[in-house]
């Protein structure tokens, strides 16, 4: 993966891992070959059981992609009930209920600020799976 991400770092405008299994392990080692697409303006990781603490690697990581405008992020793990499986599948996280009891606005909020300390107010976070469009990125 890593080396089609650098083979195709020049020419990537949109880019949809939702719902590959992608754990913060996993994800983690692609980061820097994602930070290398200097043409990439959307990314989709919906639906990948990624933590709080994975966002915001992600986040730090797509602010210092200059033509970046749009993150679809999953909910983090630590928004949903509990009894989810360590690694869910993307199904598993679709059908899974959130923790009502969590700000579900936290997430977005953290992120935002991250992105504001690297320096960047024109990509827009978004964990709405039904509303993403990536053509918005343009």
């Amino acid at each position: 993966m890593r080396r089609l991400l650098s083979q195709a770092s020049g020419s990537l405008r949109h880019l949809s891992l939702s719902g590959c299994g992608l754990s913060d392990d996993l994800l983690g080692p692609l980061l820097p070959s994602l930070g290398c697409c200097s043409s990439l303006r959307s990314l989709a990781l919906a639906l990948n059981p990624l933590s709080t603490a994975g966002l915001v690697k992600t986040v730090r990581m797509v602010s210092r992609v200059p033509s970046m405008r749009q993150l679809l992020y999953p909910n983090p793990l630590e928004e949903y009930q509990p009894g989810l499986p360590e690694l869910p599948s993307s199904a598993q996280l679709l059908d899974w209920p959130l923790d009502e009891s969590k700000d579900i606005n936290a997430t977005s909020s953290l992120l935002n600020k991250v992105l504001k300390d690297c320096g960047r107010s024109d990509i827009v976070l978004t964990c709405d799976l039904l509303n993403y469009e990536k053509d918005s990125a343009e």
